[in-house]
């Protein structure tokens, strides 16, 4: 699902939760992934809330590896306007993939012609495929 409202106190992530009455098996999101951290951290990956699970991270990692990527451990979801964080507090499984820690203030001042600049598309993809990887790893596939 695309969620919008993240700065609207998870607007869309309460909204899909509700629509859903909390059916959901797994929660992966994406936050802020579209810029890489500076040189030469740039193939960092942050994952939040991995700490807390067993099997799911192991699979995210594994992806997360095949492409090249360096897994940093967050035990704890920070992002404030994550709905990863609200899933969690359902119970229900949670990961919040990240490029960058932190910095949710400055993104919010960012002009869009200077945020388009800092996109890596080739992060993006790697990021896709990632997801697409554990998604079919979770859902028991060889």
């Amino acid at each position: 699902a695309f969620l919008a409202g993240g700065y609207q106190e998870a607007a869309g992530a309460h909204a899909l939760l509700e629509s859903l009455g909390g059916k959901v098996g797994a929660w992966i999101e994406l936050d802020g992934v579209g810029v890489p951290e500076r040189w030469p951290w740039s193939l960092n990956v942050h994952l939040e809330g991995g700490g807390k699970l067993v099997r799911f991270p192991s699979s995210v990692h594994q992806e997360l590896r095949r492409v090249g990527l360096v897994v940093k451990d967050e035990t704890e979801i920070t992002a404030p306007h994550s709905g990863g964080r609200l899933a969690a507090a359902r119970g229900i499984p949670s990961l919040v993939v990240r490029t960058r820690p932190g910095d949710e203030a400055a993104d919010l001042d960012t002009p869009p012609a200077i945020e388009r600049q800092r996109l890596s598309p080739e992060l993006m993809v790697l990021l896709t495929k990632v997801l697409a990887g554990t998604v079919v790893n979770l859902a028991g596939a060889p």
